[in-house]
């Protein structure tokens, strides 16, 4: 083998190993999107800004630290993200699902009670949408709701 023929695979070798060692959420940080479920859309229902969550219907939110994501069409503008997360036996918290450095979605990380950005920098929000943690520049926008008849009401303003 020539020496050329060599550094080049050990450099397609190093890289691979590193992809790998970055772990199970390497898709994520390379792409934006997170591994959170997305709800079905009979699961909830948007009439003007107000938005009515089924929480029945969602499978994820049935337990303390699950949380779920939506695609909520928004007139000609760009679709609306939500990120809804299960932080308590009834708390919840509602989110924009995204950061406000690089506007990548967020993942809810239960552990730690915090939103992580999915972007390799990882911002890091309180479950009050204050930043704590990475390069995002202003706390995420977070939407107060009522809890009644299992299910979640809030306003998209």
């Amino acid at each position: 083998m020539e020496r050329l023929q060599f550094i080049n695979k050990s450099v397609l070798i190093a890289a691979a190993v590193c992809l790998c060692g970055i772990g199970i959420n390497s898709c994520t940080m390379i792409t934006g999107v997170s591994n959170t479920p997305v709800a079905m859309e009979n699961s909830y229902s948007r009439t003007g800004n107000e938005v009515i969550v089924k929480l029945a219907s969602i499978p994820s939110l049935a337990n303390v630290g699950g949380s779920v994501k939506f695609i909520l069409a928004n007139g000609n503008d760009k679709p609306l993200k939500i990120i809804i997360a299960r932080s308590g036996t009834d708390d919840y918290c509602i989110f924009a699902d995204r950061c406000t450095h690089g506007g990548r979605e967020l993942t809810y990380i239960h552990e730690d009670k915090i939103m992580r950005c999915t972007s390799f920098c990882h911002s890091k929000f309180d479950m009050q949408g204050n930043v704590v943690g990475g390069p995002a520049p202003t706390a995420l926008k977070r939407y107060e709701f009522e809890l009644k008849d299992n299910e979640l009401h809030f306003n998209v303003e």
